[in-house]
């Protein structure tokens, strides 16, 4: 009976030892994506600056905010050439 009681022991270790490797794994990949929108989101909020002003570019980083998706914020870097005023880019990024 001793011996087991020690086997499951070492089978809940290992178990635990597995699940908490692969919780790292998930977290560390979630960090990247979030640190990579971060730094996109940094990114196009300059282009807009540079090309409209400091105003939309403080209004569009706080609608940028909630965006997560690197393909989104990719996508709002595209509008920033395609449009002709901050007012116009701000407008198509609240109607997302």
């Amino acid at each position: 009976m001793y011996v087991a009681i020690e086997e499951m022991k070492k089978e809940m270790h290992a178990d635990f030892e597995r699940r908490k490797k692969q919780a790292r794994r998930d977290g560390f990949g979630q960090g990247l994506a979030e640190g990579r929108a971060e730094g996109q989101a940094t990114l196009v909020c300059r282009q807009a600056r540079r090309k409209f002003g400091g105003g939309t570019a403080d209004q569009l980083s706080r609608l940028l905010e909630d965006i997560s998706e690197p393909e989104t914020i990719a996508r709002v870097g595209d509008w920033i050439l395609d449009c002709d005023d901050g007012s116009e880019l701000l407008d198509r990024v609240r109607r997302m």
